[in-house]
């Protein structure tokens, strides 16, 4: 008989597309990632910003879905970076989107 024990695959989270600089004259830019979680899993978002001044990331408020629609940004928003953070309803291990940075201007 085989007694070889065999782990578990580790869930995993892949970002299929990540997230990209944007840059706006109009004062609308819409973040976006692609995310799959191996084994049925569901993906959960929270969307997160650093504006230019601060070293630190703060989740956004309601900002909870594959995308992030920003409207009336203006030229204080200029160098405002944002990530997603992505976690799983089955345990995989969280992933952080790249950072992206808006541009505002044309």
């Amino acid at each position: 008989s085989d007694d070889t024990l065999v782990a578990d695959a580790a869930n995993t989270i892949t970002l299929s597309t990540n997230n990209t600089d944007k840059t706006t004259s109009s004062g609308a830019a819409t973040f976006a990632v692609v995310a799959s979680v191996t084994n049925s899993g569901t993906a959960t978002f929270q969307w997160q910003k650093r504006t230019s001044s601060s070293g630190r990331f703060s989740n956004v408020s309601g900002a909870t879905s594959t995308n992030l629609a920003l409207t009336g940004q203006t030229a204080s928003n200029d160098g405002n970076q944002y990530r997603v953070k992505v976690n799983s309803d089955n345990g995989a291990p969280e992933v952080i989107s790249a950072v992206a940075t808006l541009t505002f201007g044309s």
